[in-house]
């Protein structure tokens, strides 16, 4: 189950359209998030025209086909395996130090994150 409420995020996606109409663009946070954002294309509540670019994060074989049908213009995914390799490194790291609590390593971990359009769809496993 998600932990987002696709209602809750249909009216966030609408009220913040009607809030900016002059928007033409929508940074869509998480999946389920994409989701609304689809669900709201295909019920005739969010017309295209009204957005020319939606972007998301995260993958799902729902987004695969929205890209491919040109319903969503991109998404950005990350590595999980990288996240966890950087974690753990850093785990490890800290626990080699006299006091590994005395200088915690960063709060932040950079991890790339891929691009994901038409042009490169294809190559990515949902």
């Amino acid at each position: 189950a998600s932990v987002v409420d696709a209602d809750i995020a249909k009216k966030n996606i609408l009220d913040g359209l009607e809030l900016t109409p002059e928007a033409s663009a929508i940074f869509l946070t998480a999946e389920p998030v994409v989701a609304a954002f689809l669900d709201l294309r295909e019920e005739g509540k969010l017309l295209p025209q009204l957005l020319a670019h939606a972007v998301g994060f995260d993958i799902s074989p729902r987004m695969v086909a929205a890209i491919q049908k040109g319903l969503l213009n991109a998404t950005i995914i990350q590595d999980p395996a990288q996240l966890g390799k950087k974690a753990t490194q850093h785990l490890l790291d800290a626990l080699k130090r006299p006091d590994p609590l005395a200088a915690l390593p960063a709060k932040e971990l950079r991890i790339d994150v891929q691009k994901v359009t038409r042009d490169n769809v294809a190559t990515v496993r949902a």
